[in-house]
């Protein structure tokens, strides 16, 4: 599994592939030691609040057994700087 290996920097971006009905889809990705993308998850939220990228950080963190990411990378939102806060306080997040 590729988080295993790779996932001590993870990024995502809640604006990636927002559709007309404000839904967005958002990939959780890192790097492998090949330099090329690894795919951890990816979920669907309906919008960009606190609480929506909240229920998403916790379900990613539930499918890596609660582990925590060293990095979190992020596109810098309110609600996602909030939510990163929340769900991986121990996290270096980078903006």
């Amino acid at each position: 599994w590729d988080y295993v290996y790779y996932g001590e920097v993870v990024v995502f971006d809640t604006t990636f592939r927002t559709n007309r009905c404000g839904a967005a889809f958002v990939p959780f990705l890192g790097m492998s030691r090949h330099r090329r993308p690894a795919v951890f998850g990816c979920g669907v939220v309906a919008d960009g609040s606190v609480d929506s990228c909240v229920w998403l950080l916790r379900a990613f963190k539930e499918s890596i057994q609660g582990d925590v990411p060293k990095s979190v990378i992020t596109d810098g939102g309110d609600a996602v700087v909030a939510a990163v806060k929340a769900v991986f306080p121990e996290s270096n997040h980078r903006v």
